[in-house]
């Protein structure tokens, strides 16, 4: 029989007690009286905002259920920051590596110029027109539109 092995002595942990939130499958994550996140993965988005906010990644982060004493989920907070779930619509969940979202702030550039990548607004202006080329001209091909 498999052991799960006792905190070690003398290390920080973080109590996170989650409990269901109204949608199915989602549990809100609070830290004494302070809400973290409602999610499905509570203990690791949970992990990534901490993280985040400066806590050392070394913190044992111990998770349980609101009305219950037994520990649930257990990891340190670097851990716990660099897993996500997956599951497929036949596969069981299965922890993966964590890969952030890109915001559109950070979305990678689809053209090197800052020009639009079409070069006709909904309603007909001509942007290609209106800017300057990068010859110093007027519009593309160094005539006038």
């Amino acid at each position: 029989m498999k052991t799960i092995p006792k905190r070690p002595v003398g290390r920080k942990s973080i109590e996170l007690v989650v409990s269901p939130a109204g949608r199915l499958g989602h549990f809100r994550a609070q830290l004494a009286q302070r809400e973290l996140v409602t999610s499905r993965q509570p203990l690791l988005d949970s992990a990534r905002i901490l993280l985040g906010e400066g806590c050392d990644p070394t913190t044992v982060l111990v998770m349980r259920h609101a009305g219950s004493q037994t520990e649930s989920l257990r990891a340190t907070i670097g851990a716990a920051a660099k897993l996500t779930v997956a599951e497929g619509e036949l596969d069981p969940p299965r922890f993966r590596a964590w890969k952030p979202f890109l915001s559109r702030e950070e979305s990678p550039r689809t053209r090197r110029d800052n020009m639009p990548a079409t070069p006709r607004h909904s309603d007909g202006f001509d942007v290609m027109a209106a800017a300057p080329a990068a010859d110093g001209g007027g519009a593309p091909g160094g005539g006038a539109a």
